[in-house]
């Protein structure tokens, strides 16, 4: 199994936890990917330029996606 699918599939059982599965579920997985993804992308390049705390700032990112999937809203 590839890097990607294992990170998707380990996504899946975090969504399963917060009640998202099916389709809400790709996406939910989609919405996270993309968030991590662009803050490590961000780090990694040097795009976080200001000297305040970068660890702080993901913890909030981290924070923020809970509370959004604990709100995630369900297809009708």
């Amino acid at each position: 199994m590839l890097a990607g699918e294992r990170a998707v599939y380990t996504v899946f059982a975090v969504l399963h936890a917060y009640g998202i599965t099916g389709d809400d579920a790709v996406d939910a997985t989609r919405f996270v990917r993309s968030a991590l993804h662009g803050f490590v992308s961000l780090e990694v390049s040097g795009g976080f330029g200001l000297p305040q705390d970068v660890d702080r700032s993901f913890d909030r990112l981290v924070s923020s996606l809970d509370v959004a999937l604990r709100a995630w809203p369900q297809e009708p």
